[in-house]
């Protein structure tokens, strides 16, 4: 039953103490007690001029003026104008600073969400009241929060104790168990509502409240012949009085009639809701209501004929009404122009209330998005922020453009858009805070999403918070948290089996099961993902990391099961093949070439083998065994058909760069330098360049060794210098200072050899001091060989600059250096008569 059970405390007062508004007078009294009686009739915007009348006819009384500006707040918190309420409670509040304003305060922290607060509030308020009326009221009022927020236990159980405590206080006794029965039946629970209406216990006094509940029961049931029997009797009764359950009841009905194409019943049921609804949004709904049930056929006609309506009366009250329920009925047909066309006539028209225009302006956005025009829906999200009057509207407007542009992928429109509205404690900012968490972890803003996520835990929205839940562990895992994140992962999958975060939380568990070394754990998770999700695209990826979790477990069965799911439900999966290429690296750096082998003959049993890609590796491979087999010949007969037939693919670089080293270990430079120059063409960037470089400066000084060529010692010096000052890798640096410092010898320059030596020592320092290992066998050669030049000049200062150089590199401490330090320090000291500073 759409909205049948969204209930506020006024809503059921006025289900409870219905009466009629009387004549209209111009004194406070007057005024004051036509407010009163606007408010149990559930007529909120009439209740606010009254109140705003007698408030202002209060002059001088203090007490009147109190009485009507809480009054006054309460009815504009009843229309939504939580902003108005909160502003005349803040002014009661300076006038009257030790004076209670009764439930107001309460009220309004329920309209701002704040649950907690205003439970905290009715109960102290109960507690403290000395009047037991107010005591009630609080009491109720802190039950309906409660209700309100679908705390169905706690609100029965508070409305129990209200009525078994107040015995002496009848009225509010039979409120409390009527109450009880309405969230009985707002909770589920028809079975105790049921029982509590056979008992009769205030019906001799309430008759109709009684035959309304029992309606309510029919429709909760569905049983909506047995409902529409009884239900002229009881339109009769009620006549033309507004009546918030009266209409709710007819709206429902209505729309069982319609789901059941009882349409006839459904106009009837209509007709009396658009009588008893108490203010014009009912009075709407019900008229949008009627005409999509008069429209069924054909809403095209009902559009032209509201069209034909507004023609003959452009001046009638229901104007902008008629023109947004023929945009409607135009959208749900998607004649999306016509809609567009019928919604801007209201938002054109400034003669239309904000709210109504802001209105039309939303739904415009909503089918220009349907009808694939970006540029209206734009335009009318920001009308809704530019035209707005109040801060709930502008919010509004800045909720739903942010929302809009999120989906437009729009993430940082979004972020700015959002921002604003979660952080405005206003009844969307938990709504905000869904997609401006999303937005932020697009955007990889981790820290800034942290506190958002952590608000929208406390939501009461169910799927907001457990999204928040799903967050918490996204965000840990960002932060490099592996561990926590895979526990909150672990809880939320346990807390949330069905949600539509699970089966990103299981894939999440599984990769830091992964990352973490439980690797028995990773393989069973990675397999429950891919049984649970067989049609995701994540699902070949998950077998596929259930193969490496398998072999990382030293478990060949898992792995080959893994492997044998892929070919089985993925065939055409790239990621067949893959697994099976990356199963045989693995065997590989194993020393399982045997095993290796056997993959790769699987691979190349694929049609797809023959794709450049897939060939290119696989002779890459055979090449590596080859190699590792010591069988040098062949691996080089493998590098060489790689690059004849695959030059340009990813492997080629790595394929010449290999070639040469094969060539150098031979002892062949010359050959060496030519696959070396080879593979610095086909990859003059990226992880192997730095190292295709410095090998082309190690041929060109291998060769210099041999011919003793000038040339070839300046273009191996030339590299090893660009190297030691550019490259981002800092053990390249030390060895490329050491090597540069050799050639400097070579070439006579003694003290740019001995610049580049200690440069290495002092970039070491660094290195450690930044927690980066230094490499001890470049370090430690490239000290000995400053301490060997500062010796060269056999003078006091030069011996103590080499002991410097030695005290530089002990304080490194590294391991495993071959020179003796100790003992060139020994003989320094002996020959020289010097001792450490």
């Amino acid at each position: 039953m759409k909205n049948f059970f969204t209930i506020t405390e006024t809503a059921f007062a006025a289900m409870l103490l219905a009466s009629a508004v009387a004549v209209h007078a111009a004194d406070e009294a007057t005024e004051r007690r036509l407010g009163i009686r606007a408010v149990a009739n559930g007529d909120y915007s009439n209740a606010v001029n009254f109140f705003k009348s007698a408030l202002a006819l209060s002059g001088e009384d203090q007490e009147k003026w109190a009485a009507n500006a809480v009054d006054l707040a309460a009815a504009k918190l009843r229309t939504g104008d939580l902003a108005g309420a909160r502003e005349l409670l803040a002014e009661f509040r300076s006038r009257f600073p030790a004076r209670s304003a009764g439930l107001l305060p309460g009220e309004i922290m329920i309209a701002e969400r704040k649950y907690d607060d205003a439970e905290k509030f009715f109960q102290s308020l109960a507690a403290s009241a000395a009047d037991p009326e107010l005591s009630c009221q609080a009491r109720y009022a802190l039950a309906l929060s409660r209700l309100h927020q679908n705390k169905f236990p706690a609100a029965l159980a508070d409305l129990e104790q209200l009525e078994r405590e107040n015995a002496d206080l009848p009225s509010w006794a039979a409120r409390a168990h009527l109450t009880r029965i309405y969230t009985l039946l707002a909770s589920g629970d028809l079975k105790t509502a049921e029982e509590l209406l056979k008992q009769d216990k205030y019906r001799k006094e309430l008759p109709d409240r009684y035959r309304r509940l029992e309606l309510a029961l029919m429709l909760k049931r569905r049983q909506f012949d047995s409902f529409y029997r009884l239900w002229p009797e009881i339109a009769a009764e009620a006549g033309d009085r507004q009546d918030k359950l009266l209409y709710d009841l007819a709206v429902s009905g209505a729309l069982q009639a319609a789901a059941a194409k009882q349409y006839d019943a459904a106009v009837r049921l209509l007709n009396d809701g658009f009588r008893f609804a108490g203010n014009d949004l009912e009075r709407r709904n019900a008229l949008r209501e009627l005409i999509n049930v008069d429209a069924v056929v054909d809403p095209e006609r009902a559009a032209d004929a509201i069209k034909r309506y507004l023609e003959f009366f452009p001046e009638a009250n229901d104007r902008t009404e008629l023109l947004l329920r023929g945009a409607r009925l135009l959208a749900s047909v998607k004649s999306y122009d016509r809609a567009i066309a019928l919604f801007t006539q209201v938002t054109g028209d400034n003669r239309i209330p904000t709210e109504q225009r802001l209105g039309a302006a939303r739904e415009a956005a909503v089918t220009a998005q349907a009808a694939g025009r970006p540029e209206v829906a734009r335009r009318m999200y920001r009308y809704l922020i530019e035209q707005a009057e109040t801060p709930d509207q502008r919010l509004e407007g800045n909720y739903l453009f942010g929302e809009y542009s999120f989906r437009e992928k729009n993430f940082r429109q979004a972020a700015n858009l959002l921002k604003t509205v979660a952080d405005s404690g206003s009844n969307r900012a938990d709504a905000a805070r869904y997609r401006l968490l999303q937005s932020l972890v697009e955007l990889k803003r981790y820290k800034e999403a942290e506190p958002v996520a952590e608000a929208l835990r406390r939501s009461p929205v169910q799927t907001h918070a457990t999204s928040a839940d799903f967050y918490r562990a996204l965000l840990l895992e960002k932060a490099g948290h592996s561990a926590e994140a895979r526990s909150e992962y672990l809880k939320f999958l346990v807390a949330h089996p069905d949600s539509e975060y699970s089966p990103r939380a299981l894939f999440s568990a599984a990769e830091l099961a992964m990352e973490l070394r439980e690797y028995p754990a990773a393989v069973r998770e990675f397999f429950e993902f891919a049984e649970k999700n067989p049609k995701s695209d994540s699902a070949p990826a998950a077998l596929y990391q259930a193969m490496q979790s398998g072999y990382f477990a030293r478990n060949a069965a898992e792995t080959r099961r893994a492997i044998e799911l892929l070919e089985k439900k993925y065939p055409e999966s790239p990621v067949v093949i893959e697994s099976r290429l990356q199963l045989a690296d693995y065997l590989i750096r194993d020393a399982d070439y045997d095993g290796a082998l056997a993959q790769l003959a699987e691979v190349e049993k694929y049609p797809a083998a023959k794709s450049p890609e897939t060939a290119s590796e696989l002779l890459y491979d055979h090449a590596r065994i080859a190699r590792l087999q010591r069988q040098d010949e062949d691996a080089l007969k493998f590098l060489e058909q790689l690059l004849k037939e695959h030059p340009s693919n990813a492997f080629g670089a790595e394929a010449a760069l290999s070639a040469g080293n094969l060539k150098a270990d031979q002892g062949n430079y010359r050959e060496a330098l030519k696959f070396y120059e080879r593979a610095l063409t086909l990859g003059p960037a990226g992880r192997n360049a730095e190292l295709t470089r410095g090998r082309i400066a190690d041929a060109r000084y291998n060769i210099y060794a041999e011919t003793l060529d000038k040339n070839d010692l300046d273009q191996a010096a030339a590299i090893y210098r660009e190297l030691a000052d550019g490259s981002g890798n800092p053990q390249v640096m030390l060895q490329s200072l050491y090597k540069y410092g050799k050639c400097c010898e070579l070439m006579d320059e003694r003290e740019d050899a001995l610049r580049a030596y200690e440069k290495l020592l002092y970039l070491a320092g660094d290195l450690q001091r930044r927690g980066i290992a230094p490499d001890p066998v470049w370090t430690s050669r490239g000290a000995y060989q400053a301490v060997l030049l500062n010796l060269k000049d056999g003078t006091p200062a030069s011996a103590r600059r080499a002991l410097e150089d030695i005290r530089l590199y002990e304080e490194l401490k590294l391991t495993g250096a071959g020179e003796d330090f100790a003992r060139i320090k020994q003989e320094i000291k002996q020959r020289y008569n010097l001792e450490e500073k």
